[in-house]
This record gives C-alpha cells, sequence and structure tokens, in this order.
C-alpha cells in the first residue's frame, strides 16, 4: 500500500505510520535492529532513532490512530443506513 524507503525522513514515516500496520512493521524493524547490535530495547533508547524511526514515535502514532480510526467507525456506525431501524 505505502512503501516508505529505508532512508525516509522521520516526518514522512510517522505519517504513513498512522496506518497501524506500518507503524508495526516499523516498530519491529527498530526493534531488531536494536537486538542485532546487542543493545535491546531500554528505556534509555526508547527515544533514540534507528533509520528515522523510533519505539516512543511508533507508540505515540499507534496512540493517535487508535484514537482516529475509533471515532472514524463510531461516526460512521451512526451515518450509515442499516437494515433494521433508523439512524
Amino acid at each position: 500500500m505505502f512503501v516508505v524507503g529505508e532512508n525516509a525522513s522521520a516526518s514522512s514515516k510517522a505519517l504513513v505510520s498512522l496506518f497501524p500496520t506500518i507503524c508495526m512493521s516499523s516498530m519491529v524493524k527498530v526493534i531488531l535492529g536494536f537486538e542485532s547490535n546487542g543493545h535491546g530495547v531500554l528505556w534509555s533508547n526508547f527515544e533514540r532513532d534507528y533509520k528515522n524511526f523510533s519505539i516512543s514515535t511508533g507508540m505515540a502514532t499507534m496512540a493517535a490512530s487508535f484514537c482516529f480510526w475509533s471515532l472514524l467507525g463510531l461516526y460512521l456506525e451512526n451515518v450509515l443506513p442499516r437494515q433494521f431501524g433508523r439512524r
């Protein structure tokens, strides 16, 4: 769907990661990068960028996307017609 390169800017990666699957994929890449370097994910490197993305950015965009998609779902649930009843 959306493909961002490894060297894309941090803002473009954060914008695209509003889609939960892309965000999770990016966070797994960060975790694997830290683990392969022997550092692991700790509170001390929670905000450290790895290829222009960090775990804190991923968590923030996951929270924002949760709110956005939940509100969109509630809105559509109340607006779209149903087979029985009325909206």
